[in-house]
């Protein structure tokens, strides 16, 4: 009997064993389902959200500037037509450029120094002279194209006259931005000034169109990302 007894315990006990066994590799094998799998890792990884260092500068009316970083979500760029005054990124350089044939360009800085052609004093010689009197500027003639290369943070008066008629425009480049006003046709006696401000914006271009000292209307600059 007792010999009965210790069989019919051991196999209980044994039975009992297996249920626990079975059941925790059930378990292991639920949760082993359940992880997410290369492809799914990737679709996170893909729907994230990149962030991005915005660098700021900040320009004082002493001239100090201040640089700081933010996060900034990355966004698409899009192409947009200007209907105020456009404000550019607030690092790097301005580009200036107009065709060379077609007019003259002139900058001036807040204190009066100047970049732009100016009369060669020797009647006799063909050579052509200008200036390049704002610091940091460099001011050149390059295939058909003038060039003025400004630090951006300044402020600056870009004036531009007329040397034939046809039809022209006027390029302002910073970074990847690139700000274009389309003059139509102009004449000879066209005159043009546009406002490069501190806080990183452009005025529209103030038209003269026939020289006599009266500008008569505006045109807004078109925005095309380079």
């Amino acid at each position: 009997m007792k010999k009965k007894i210790f069989v019919i315990c051991t196999l209980l006990i044994i039975i009992f064993l297996s249920i626990v066994i079975l059941k925790s590799y059930s378990s292991y094998r639920s949760n082993k389902t359940n992880l997410p799998s290369i492809s799914n890792y990737n679709e996170v990884a893909s729907s994230s959200v990149v962030i991005l260092p915005e660098v700021n500068t900040n320009v004082s009316s002493s001239g100090v500037s201040t640089t700081s970083v933010s996060a900034k979500t990355k966004k698409p760029a899009e192409a947009k037509s200007i209907k105020k005054d456009t404000t550019y990124e607030n690092t790097g350089t301005y580009e200036v450029s107009v065709s060379r044939n077609l007019m003259s360009i002139d900058v001036y800085d807040k204190l009066g120094n100047h970049d732009g052609l100016i009369k060669n004093p020797n009647p006799d010689s063909d050579l052509q002279l200008y200036d390049a009197q704002i610091p940091n500027s460099q001011f050149t003639n390059f295939g058909s194209k003038t060039y003025v290369l400004l630090n951006a943070g300044g402020e600056y008066s870009v004036a531009v006259h007329g040397l034939q008629n046809a039809l022209a425009e006027i390029n302002i480049k910073f970074g990847q931005q690139n700000f274009s006003y389309d003059l139509g046709k102009i004449t000879k006696n066209f005159v043009g000034e546009i406002e490069i401000r501190l806080d990183y914006s452009i005025s529209p271009i103030s038209i003269d169109a026939n020289g006599d000292g009266v500008f008569e209307t505006k045109i807004y600059p078109k925005e095309y990302k380079i």
